[in-house]
C-alpha cells in the first residue's frame, strides 16, 4: 500500500477542466492547437531552422510555463478527481518536432493541422506538443518560405487565453524569463494526492452536493432555460466522422473595422457573425438545402472570478440569416449579441452554485456512455455552428529572430458542430479558421468565396 508520505503532491483540477478528460473518445477529442506563422528570416542567409537549434533556443523558455511541466495522476475507477502532479522526469525537447516540407500550397500544411487535433495524448507524459513546419510555399496570402509552428495543448490544462498567455512567454520578445512556480497554480495550492480508499469514502458527499446543486438550478429555472432548440438543424448538427477540413482566411483588420459603419455601434465580432451567417445561408441554399428560419451561433464569451483552467461561458446568438436586406441583418446580430450578453450576467450571478462547478467524474462518465447512444438526428437545435475569437494585439512574438506574421486557431469539430469558426489577430492581420467535417462541407473553398463574398457586401455599405 502506497504510503502518505511517498504519495505526490499536486493541484486538483476543477470539475470544468476534468470534463475535457473523461469525454475523450475515438469521437471527441480534447485538444486546442494553435499556429503562429513566422516570417522568413530577414537576413540573407539561409532559413535554416533545424530541430537542435529551435531546441536550445526554446526548452529554457518552455521550461518557465507551469502547466507544460505537470502530466496528469488519475484517479483509479474515477471515483475522485484527477491531480495535476510535476512530471518526474521532464523531457522537454522530446515534445518538439521539425518536418521540412517539400510540397507547395496548402494541403501540407492543413494535413498536418488536422492530424495533430484529432490525435490523442497520454496526459501522464506530457500534456503539450509543438511541430515546426519549415519550407512552406505557395500558400495564399502567406509569404514563401514561412514557417509554421503548430503548439497543441490538452483543453483540460488550459482554455485559449491560457495558451495565448504562454504563446507571449514561448514566443515573446522579452528574454527576461519568469521564475518557476512550485507549491501554488492559480487560485489552487498544491495538495497531497488521495487514496482510492479516501476518494470511494468522500464519493457519497460529493454526489450529494451535486445532486442539491443540480436541484437549486431547476428551481432557479437555469437548467432548463439554457441550451433550448431555437434553429432549425442543417446538415453541421449530425454527427461527425473524425475526417477534418481546414482552411484559413486571412484578413486586414481595418478592412473589419471598415465593415462596422455599416451599423454604427456593431463590434468586430458583429461583422464576422454577419459574414458566417450570409456564407452559411447562401451555401445551404445553393446545394438545395435552405434551412427554413434563421441560422444560430455559438458565441463564447471568457467570465472572471472562475477557479478553473477554462474561464468560457458560451453565449446563443441569432445569426438572423433569414433578413435578406445585409444591413438589417447585421444590426439584428448586433442587437441579438447585446441581448445575449446581458444575459450571462444571471449566470455570472449564479455561478458559485452551478452543478457542473462540482460534478464527481464518475457522473460525467455516466452522462457521456448515455450521449453517446443517442444517434437521433435533430429537428431544431440550439445553434449551427461556433464563432470563437482571439485578439492578441500587438503581441510581438519572434522566432530566432523571425518575426509573426499571424496566428490561427482550428477549432476542434465535435457531434452537434460539424462547421467551426475562429476568428485572431495579431497586429494588423485577422486570420478566420475555418474547420469541418469532410462529409459536410464538401466544398469549402467555395464556403470561403462566399465568405468573401459577404465581407465585401458589408465593406460596400460601409462605404
Amino acid at each position: 500500500m502506497t504510503s502518505l508520505i511517498s504519495r505526490p503532491r499536486g493541484v486538483r483540477l476543477h470539475p470544468r477542466d476534468a470534463v475535457n478528460i473523461l469525454a475523450e473518445s475515438e469521437r471527441m477529442v480534447a485538444n486546442l492547437v494553435e499556429v503562429v506563422v513566422f516570417h522568413p528570416h530577414p537576413g540573407t542567409e539561409a532559413d535554416t531552422l533545424d530541430l537542435g537549434t529551435i531546441a536550445e533556443w526554446l526548452v529554457p523558455r518552455i521550461e518557465t510555463v507551469p502547466q507544460f511541466r505537470r502530466v496528469l495522476r488519475r484517479s483509479r475507477w474515477d471515483l475522485g478527481d484527477s491531480f495535476w502532479i510535476d512530471s518526474p522526469r521532464p523531457d522537454h525537447a522530446a515534445g518538439l518536432s521539425v518536418t521540412q516540407v517539400s510540397e507547395p500550397g496548402w494541403a501540407p500544411v492543413e494535413n498536418a493541422v488536422t492530424s495533430m487535433m484529432n490525435e490523442r495524448m497520454n496526459l501522464s507524459e506530457r500534456t503539450w506538443e509543438i511541430r515546426f513546419l519549415t519550407g512552406t510555399s505557395h500558400i495564399q496570402g502567406v509569404p514563401d518560405g514561412a514557417c509554421f509552428a503548430l503548439v497543441k495543448v490538452h483543453h483540460s490544462i488550459m482554455d485559449g487565453l491560457g495558451l495565448a498567455d504562454a504563446l507571449k512567454t514561448i514566443f515573446g520578445d522579452d528574454v527576461s524569463l519568469p521564475r518557476r512556480e512550485d507549491e501554488t497554480w492559480g487560485h489552487h495550492a498544491a495538495e497531497r494526492v488521495p487514496t482510492s480508499l479516501q476518494n470511494a469514502v468522500t464519493l457519497p458527499y460529493g454526489l450529494l452536493k451535486y445532486v442539491r446543486r443540480y436541484l437549486l438550478e431547476r428551481k432557479d429555472g437555469d437548467a432548463s432555460d439554457e441550451g433550448r432548440p431555437t434553429h432549425p438543424a442543417t446538415r453541421f448538427d449530425g454527427r461527425t466522422d473524425r475526417g477534418t477540413v481546414c482552411r484559413v482566411m486571412w484578413f486586414d483588420v481595418d478592412d473589419i473595422k471598415r465593415s462596422r459603419a455599416a451599423v454604427p455601434g456593431s463590434t468586430i465580432n458583429d461583422v464576422l457573425l454577419g459574414m458566417v451567417s450570409d456564407a452559411m445561408h447562401r451555401y445551404l441554399e445553393e446545394i438545395g438545402e435552405r434551412p427554413e428560419g434563421s441560422l444560430g451561433s455559438t458565441v463564447p464569451i471568457a467570465l472572471d472570478g472562475t477557479e478553473s483552467a477554462n474561464r468560457a461561458s458560451f453565449l446563443t446568438v441569432s445569426l438572423h440569416s433569414d433578413v435578406s436586406d445585409v444591413r438589417k441583418r447585421l444590426a439584428a446580430i448586433q442587437r441579438s449579441t447585446a441581448m445575449a450578453k446581458a444575459g450571462i450576467a444571471k449566470k455570472t450571478q449564479s455561478a458559485r452554485r452551478r452543478s457542473i462547478d462540482v460534478i464527481p467524474p464518475i457522473v460525467v462518465k455516466v452522462f457521456m456512455s448515455l450521449q453517446s447512444r443517442n444517434c437521433a438526428t435533430p429537428v431544431s437545435v440550439a445553434s449551427n455552428t461556433v464563432l470563437s475569437n482571439m485578439m492578441h494585439g500587438d503581441s510581438r512574438l519572434e522566432l530566432l529572430g523571425r518575426p509573426a506574421f499571424g496566428i490561427f486557431t482550428p477549432m476542434p469539430i465535435v457531434d452537434g458542430f460539424g462547421l467551426c469558426h475562429h476568428a485572431g489577430t495579431l497586429g494588423d492581420t485577422l486570420a478566420l479558421t475555418i474547420t469541418a467535417d469532410a462529409s459536410m462541407l464538401t466544398d469549402p473553398d467555395r464556403y470561403c468565396a462566399l465568405i468573401e463574398d459577404a465581407q465585401h457586401s458589408l465593406n460596400s455599405l460601409a462605404s
